[in-house]
């Protein structure tokens, strides 16, 4: 018997001696699930597991391409306002890419967040500058939505 050192023995003892499994195959996809129940029709696990996956890609980008991997400030007050901060840039970040994306008749989680957060930081110095911006968005926009 193998427990790991930071489990309890009685949380150890009460886990199940073996766990059922479900093999899905789907377009040469392959998912492991413990959901058993044949009443989950394989198309709808394999639509969670990819929604799953499109979450664990959003965080990706909030930690590292943003870098929020690691918070400077200390306090408890300030690392809120810090992962507020970053919450509000990532939001504002998908929001033009939603918009580059009914633009141009894509899906917005085909397009890459780090070219899209480029473009937006490469952007805004001249948006304030230019008073021409529907020219210098409609470029923008174009070039994120072209970047999968």
């Amino acid at each position: 018997m193998y427990k790991p050192s930071w489990m309890s023995l009685e949380i150890y003892s009460n886990l199940p001696q073996h766990i059922t499994l479900r093999l899905i195959k789907i377009n040469g996809e392959e998912y492991v699930t413990t959901l058993v129940d044949k009443k989950l029709h394989k198309n709808e696990i394999a639509k969670v597991y990819n929604s799953r996956w499109h979450i664990e890609l959003n965080l990706r980008s909030i930690k590292t391409f943003m870098g929020m991997e690691h918070l400077n400030c200390k306090k408890t007050d300030t690392v809120e306002k810090e992962i507020a901060a970053h919450f509000i840039a990532y939001n504002i970040i998908r929001l033009v890419m939603v918009k580059s994306a009914m633009e141009y008749s894509c899906r917005a989680n085909d397009l890459s967040f780090m070219n899209a957060m480029g473009e937006i930081l490469a952007s805004w110095v001249y948006l304030i500058l230019d008073d021409n911006t529907d020219n210098f968005i409609e470029s923008m926009l174009s070039k994120i939505s072209s970047c999968k």
